[in-house]
Formats: structure tokens, sequence, C-alpha cells
């Protein structure tokens, strides 16, 4: 078993905490935990918060622009150019109209009322040319600052990805994270639009048209503000089911991703095995479920979004009925004296429109912040399962007083180690010493802990007892990143990458020479077949690098590790697809160029454990056997010895057979 598969089925024992990876259910969100999951976004908001500023500030010029001259322009149109009465006394100072003329008149003449269309439909294109300037540049500006929050959450996330321990990665789906890192946190672009901009001009705009109401009549403008009950109410009954909804869905569609991801990674073993009828069934049914998710919840956010328009349009159709009745009547304004600067003395057909604008207007706005408040519930699911991961706590971290580790040199000591996992324990009372230029052997029967050990070592686990030093000190005391940085783990499963051959070399150590790349392809036997590539080192493999056999690639992947020149070097089942010659070679090479450092070998391969100047043998939570190869096959009864017999006579029943 490969040290990466060991680690995946290892640690499938732990599981989660509770309180690291909290699923909180919809039903027990209330509005403060809704608030506060919003408020978590703030420190990615925050570096964009003055740009936001600028953004709102020049939304609210640009609407108080439109009032402005939506209101001279229909005061213009139905009073002055339709009803031909006297130009109010602003109108006329911005047309540089003279007032004892146009102003200070009974009424206006045909000539009058024809020399104002060609003014108004000037003062029409250019307030509205530049106001559609000023909306288009800011919506342009908006997008910046939503793209730039949601890459301050985005990389936080993927910070906090790679810090976790393979534990979490382990008992996590990929498809998952990803779902999580691009769709789930692109919630937090809405929160600043959707719950601060969004709102903040609602607001104005609801304020706006209230003021105007109320200048005309303020039993409609107390009516206006009515509405918001029957929307609070319709908010608080089915906020629950939205987030219920949402959360669903998204949880559906993360599957999905999860599925498309192992689908497409897979696709070799599952052509193989000829399962494509079978993972097309898989694929279908989580894509009707992910469909039937959405599709529910979109259909409960568009009856609430019917229910808020009900809650809207009954009041407003009465509002706009009496606006009728008045503008019929001709009643006087209610602030006429405020009202007349625009024209606009009693009801008429022009102050009627002006009322209905605005009153529709700070109606339809209670109605859209309802609508808001819906999706909401949307992006507080989002946003909570990108805190779930956020939430949690590496289980490796660096002690206060940790001291740098610069260069490992010397032995490497387990020291009576003691590790366990919750439903069993590994090593009891472990103790060997790795010396300083050899190559130590690792091995031992299935789950003996083997490969545990080099995970000790690289610190992605802890052990609860006894220690490991490097450098006569606790490996505990250095930061965790420089342990890791001083070893290089080669693995069975020969990752590579579509970049050239070179590339794939130096990809651990970019700054490596050319001539450092070469002479890691000659330790690992690779630079034979390279040289015979079509353009050698500068060959570009393609994805998972189906070009080449699985040992051509297996020795990439050594010559990989060895250029990284690190002090300590871990290679997991290295020659496990190599033929005896080359592998002699290589472990000939290896041996050389370890003369300064310490190498481990996980393996079961006789031959290449052969090559080893230790052999530690694990059973049973401790060191069985440790000495060479010849001096423990002379070890009657031992474990080592009768692992090799076992093998042998193995090996020979399938010549025989």
């Amino acid at each position: 078993m490969s040290l990466a598969s060991y680690i995946r089925k290892s640690i499938a024992g732990f599981r989660v905490q509770s309180e690291q990876m909290r699923q909180i259910e919809p039903e027990k969100i209330h509005f403060s935990d809704v608030v506060g999951i919003f408020i978590r976004a703030w420190p990615y908001i925050q570096p964009m918060f003055n740009h936001t500023v600028a953004f709102i500030a020049i939304a609210v010029f640009q609407l108080l622009w439109d009032v402005f001259w939506a209101a001279t322009i229909f005061s213009l149109i139905y009073n002055n150019v339709i009803l031909d009465q006297a130009v109010g006394a602003l109108p006329a100072a911005i047309l540089f109209l003279d007032q004892n003329t146009w102003v200070n008149v009974e009424a206006l003449t045909n000539e009058q009322r024809f020399q104002l269309v060609p003014m108004v439909v000037m003062v029409a294109v250019v307030s509205g040319t530049l106001g559609a300037i000023i909306d288009n540049a800011n919506n342009f500006y908006r997008v910046w600052i939503m793209q730039n929050i949601n890459q301050n959450l985005r990389l936080h996330v993927m910070s906090q990805l790679n810090h976790l321990s393979l534990k979490f990665h382990a008992e996590s789906k990929a498809g998952d994270a990803i779902y999580r890192l691009f769709q789930d946190s692109a919630m937090v672009t809405q929160v600043i639009q959707a719950l601060v901009i969004d709102p903040f001009l609602i607001i104005m705009r609801f304020l706006v048209g209230l003021v105007v109401v109320f200048a005309f009549s303020p039993m409609l403008a107390g009516l206006v503000v009515f509405t918001w009950v029957p929307m609070v109410i319709l908010a608080s009954i089915m906020s629950v089911k939205l987030r219920y909804g949402f959360k669903e869905a998204r949880e559906r569609n993360a599957a999905l991703t999860s599925n498309i991801q192992e689908s497409v990674e897979g696709i070799r073993t599952i052509k193989v095995n000829g399962l494509e009828a079978e993972h097309q069934r898989r694929f279908e049914r989580l894509s009707i479920d992910a469909f039937h998710a959405a599709h529910d919840a979109r259909v409960r956010l568009l009856l609430f979004s019917f229910f808020a328009f009900l809650c809207a349009a009954i009041p407003l159709a009465f509002i706009e009925l009496t606006a009728a009745y008045l503008s019929f009547i001709e009643a006087e304004v209610f602030l006429r004296d405020i009202l007349i600067v625009f024209g606009f003395a009693a009801w008429n057909l022009g102050s009627q429109d002006q009322f209905r604008a605005r009153a529709r207007e700070s109606v339809n706005n209670v109605q859209n912040l309802l609508t808001l408040w819906g999706r909401a519930q949307d992006m507080a699911m989002g946003l909570n399962r990108v805190y779930q991961v956020l939430d949690l706590t590496p289980e490796i971290e660096d002690s206060p007083r940790a001291q740098r580790l610069q260069r490992i040199q010397g032995d490497i000591e387990f020291n009576h180690v003691q590790f366990g996992y919750p439903q069993r324990e590994v090593f009891r009372d472990l103790h060997f010493v790795a010396k300083l230029g050899e190559i130590t052997a690792v091995m031992g029967p299935t789950g003996s802990g083997k490969s545990t050990l080099m995970l000790l070592l690289l610190r992605l686990f802890e052990y609860q007892k006894g220690d490991i030093r490097i450098n006569n000190r606790s490996i505990r005391v250095y930061p965790y990143q420089d342990v890791r940085d001083n070893i290089t783990l080669a693995t069975q499963e020969n990752i590579l990458f579509s970049m050239t051959v070179k590339e794939n070399i130096r990809y651990s150590r970019p700054e490596a020479t050319d001539e450092e790349v070469m002479e890691a392809a000659r330790i690992a036997c690779a630079d034979t077949f390279i040289e015979r590539l079509p353009d050698q080192y500068d060959t570009y493999l393609g994805e998972k690098s189906t070009k080449l056999s699985t040992g051509q690639r297996q020795r990439l992947v050594i010559a990989r590790a060895i250029v990284k020149d690190t002090p300590i070097l871990i290679l997991d089942e290295p020659t496990a697809s190599l033929d005896a010659v080359t592998e002699r070679r290589i472990m000939t090479n290896i041996k050389e160029w370890a003369r300064n450092r310490t190498v481990f070998i996980v393996t079961h391969r006789l031959s290449t454990i052969r090559a080893a100047d230790h052999i530690v043998f694990i059973r049973d939570g401790e060191v069985a056997d440790y000495g060479s190869h010849e001096e423990l096959i002379k070890k009657e009864g031992g474990g080592y010895r009768s692992f090799v017999d076992a093998e042998l006579a193995s090996q020979e029943r399938v010549a025989a057979g």
C-alpha cells in the first residue's frame, strides 16, 4: 500500500468534531444569527470600504439627479406645454426664461408653448445622457469593488484549506471544497451589494419618494409607511423555509460537483472496469436531485416575491385611486408653497403623475427590500458553509516559543514514541535511530504503522507520548513548516503536472539550475528516456502525463524529490514499477547521493530493502527487529527473517504456478 493511500485509510478513524464543523440547522437560525453571519464578512469588505462609500455617494447623487430632472421635465411637459400654465420659477431659471413673460403670467401663449418643446427635449437629452454616463461608470466601479471583495475571501479560504490537516482533506470531498471556494464564497459580494449598497439606496429612494408623497398628501404618505407591516410579517413567516431550501440546494450541488470531480479524475479506472453506465446513472441521479433542490428553492423565493407583490399592490392601488380622485376635484396640495416652485400648486394631471411615480417607487422599494431579505437567506446559507471551513482549527500548531530549524545535521531519533487513533493503538513504545548518511528501510506487516511513522516525522499527526528528535531536540520546538521544508516525500502515486519535463522536476524547487535538474534525472535514471523525447527536457507533458509509462513517471517523481535537495528524503515504494536492473541502478545512485543525508524507504520489495543500510521491522507497536539485511536474515525466529521467508515462498509459488 502506498504512503498516500495509507494516509487516506489510516486517518479515516478520525472525525471532524461537531464544534469545529458546525452544521447550523436553518430553523435554528434567527434574525440575529443571519445578521451575525453577514457581520463576519466585514474583514473581507473592509479593504474596499472607502471605495464602497464612494460608490454609494455617486449612487445617491445619481438618485437625486434623476428625481430633480424628472420633476422638472414632467412639470414643463404637463403643466406648461400641455396645460399652458405659467412656468415654475426653478424651471424658468434653468431655461434662462424671463420671469415677467414666463412666470408672472396667467397662462402661456401658443407660441410660448411651442417654444418650450425643443427646450424640454434638449434638457431631457442632456440630463438623460449625463445620468446614463454616471450610471454606467458607477456600475463598472461596483463590479470592480465586488470582485476585489470576493477575491479577499477566496484567498483566505484557499489559505485555510492549505493549512488544514490531511485528516480534514481525507474526510472531505474535493468537489465540496471546490464548491465552497467558488460558489459559496461568492456570496460575500452579495453582502455588500444586497445588504449594504442596495438596501441603503432602496431606503434612500423610499425616503425621497415618501417626502414627495407627504408634500402632496400626509394621509397617503402614512399609507405608504403602513405597507411595511404586512411585509415584515411575511418575512418572519417564510424566512426559515427559504433558508432550508437554499441550504439543501447548495449541499446537493456540492455533491454533484464532487461526483463530476471524481468521475473526471478516475476516468481511466471507470473505463477499465466498464463502469461508464453506472457512473452515468449516478451522475444523472445526483443531477436530478440538485435540479429539484435548486428548483424548489427558487420556487419558494418566487412565491415569497409574489406574496410581497400582493402586499405592495393592494395598498398601492388604493393610493393611486385616491390620487386620481384628488386630481379630478383639483384639490390643493399639502405643501403648496414648496411644490409651487416646480409648478405643482394643485392636484392636476402633472401633479398626479409625479405623485403616482414617487408613491409607486416608495412602495416598490419596500417590496424590493423584502425581496433582498429573501435572497439574503441564500447568502447566509452559502457564507455559513464557508465559515464552517474557516472555523476549523488546524490540528498541528507551532509552539509560542518555536525556534527556527535552519538545517538538519545529525541522526534522527524516535524516542519511545506512543501514538494511537481514537479506535486503536498504533505505537506503544517505539524506539530507534536513523543515522545520518544512511538509508533506513521501514517495513512490517500491513497495519503495523510504518507509514504512520513517516507522518509523525512530517508533523502531519501529533504523537501522544515519547519524542522524535532532530539535532538532539524535539521536533515540537521547531515550526512545523521548518520541519517539512527539510523533508521531501516522494509517493507512489507519481503525480505530474501539465508542464514540461524540466518544470516537473524542478516543481518543488523552482530556482534549481538546469545542471541540477539533469543531475537529479541522472540519479533517478530518468536521463536516458528523457533524451529520447522529442524536445528532451523541454518536452511538454499533457494532463496526467499519459504519454509516459508508469515507470517513467515514477523516475521523474524521484528526480523531483532529489532536486529539492533536503536533508531527509522519504521514498514510498520508490521502485514498485521498475525492472530489477533499473531499480539496482537507482538505489546505488541514491546511496551515493545520500552520504550527507538521511533516507527513509517505505517498501515491501525485498530487492529494495536489501539496498538499505538498516532495516526497521515494526510489529505490535514496537520495533521487533533492527539491523542490516545480513544481520537480520541470520536471526532465527526474527520478525524480519519470517517476513523474508514468507515472501520468498510466495514468489516460488507464483513462479511454479
